[in-house]
């Protein structure tokens, strides 16, 4: 394994003299926007990073122990994010009748190592715009605590094996699948950032196809309306989710050159992030009117997307602001687990209680009511 030091010259201090004052906000510009833009707290999380980039640096030099060199790993695979994606294709599998514990483990194990991939590769591809954002200039290839050739080398190798162990395990729709996603997430999500506000669009397609995967072990095919579902809830849910980052981020984004929509045109972003939001209802109604979910599924699910979801979206859409963007990503989190939990919860529930007689019928009075 080649590691790469780095000798801590003086100029990794912070050497440009920045007024602590903050800048006085022009007419009609929201006032919250400056403060947090305001140069001051840019310069703290610049010394802070460069304080830790000097240390992390210091402790990856050439012989060091292996602990060392995993955690460069395991911020080049994004962990949290890897995690999310293995939860979404466990989530899918459950929900679509998969009840093989190995099949659903080699499921996850395959998924991570491609969600590994892909993430190392997008970092590969954009270390010298990481190294110009305040959040993400302390990971491993900006500091130089790891060669873009060592970098490259395990994320093929973890391409590879998860790809292999989907086939091998699952099936090739499931491996495809997979190995389709890291090609979209790092061959066109991530060159797309910076030419075009579409990314993101494009960007939302990599976290519907994991729960995709999960139907495909499952079942052998995507003509499943559960798996569907599952895709569809990640697709729509992203994009409000993806919104309030964007906004929070903007000042990263615009510093390092990425067309975001919230950076262009704010009222848009949030725009969008209430019309995908209140698209979550019908099709969370759908799944309930396909019989693939019990009928208080669709009872459920309209209070989790309203309180969880599309009040703080609304919130961010009248007042545009940090605080606003805020709100709506940390909801947007609880939301998902408890829409999703709700979901396979539901579709499990469908298949194994055996009350169906009653269930129909209920349903098939609600429907007649409405003329269905």
């Amino acid at each position: 394994m080649e590691l790469k030091s780095t000798p801590i010259l003086a100029s990794a201090r912070v050497t440009n003299r920045v007024s602590l004052v903050p800048k006085v906000p022009a007419a009609g510009q929201n006032f919250e926007e400056e403060i947090h833009s305001c140069p001051v707290e840019d310069v703290v999380v610049d010394v802070q990073q460069k304080s830790i980039c000097i240390g992390e640096i210091q402790t990856a030099l050439p012989g060091n122990s292996f602990s060392e060199i995993f955690k460069c790993y395991k911020e080049l695979w994004k962990m949290r994010l890897s995690g999310l994606v293995v939860f979404t294709a466990a989530g899918g599998y459950i929900a679509c009748g998969g009840s093989s514990w190995k099949e659903c483990a080699a499921l996850c194990a395959g998924t991570f190592l491609q969600a590994a991939c892909a993430n190392t590769f997008n970092e590969v591809i954009e270390v010298d715009l990481d190294a110009q954002m305040a959040r993400t200039r302390g990971r491993p290839l900006p500091t130089k605590r790891i060669t873009k050739k060592h970098a490259i080398t395990q994320a093929v190798i973890a391409g590879i094996g998860g790809t292999c162990l989907l086939y091998s395990c699952n099936n090739s729709l499931t491996a495809a699948l997979g190995a389709s996603n890291i090609f979209l997430y790092a061959g066109i999500y991530t060159p797309l950032k910076t030419r075009s506000v579409l990314n993101t669009w494009f960007g939302t397609l990599n976290g519907s196809i994991p729960p995709l995967m999960g139907c495909a072990a499952a079942t052998g095919t995507l003509n499943d309306t559960i798996g569907l579902f599952m895709g569809g809830i990640m697709y729509l849910w992203q994009i409000s989710h993806f919104m309030a980052i964007n906004y929070k981020c903007k000042s990263d984004y615009g510093r390092a050159g990425y067309k975001m929509l919230a950076n262009e045109d704010p009222e848009a972003a949030a725009t969008h992030a209430v019309l995908h939001t209140a698209l979550l209802f019908p099709l969370c109604w759908w799944l309930s009117y396909k019989q693939a979910a019990p009928w208080w599924f669709a009872a459920v699910s309209t209070p989790i997307n309203y309180y969880l979801l599309m009040k703080p979206a609304v919130t961010f859409k009248r007042n545009v602001n940090y605080d606003n963007a805020t709100k709506l990503f940390f909801k947007s989190l609880g939301h998902l687990c408890a829409l999703f939990v709700t979901g396979v919860f539901a579709t499990t529930w469908k298949r194994s209680i055996k009350n169906a007689i009653v269930e129909s019928s209920f349903w098939n009075t609600i429907k007649s009511f409405f003329g269905f």
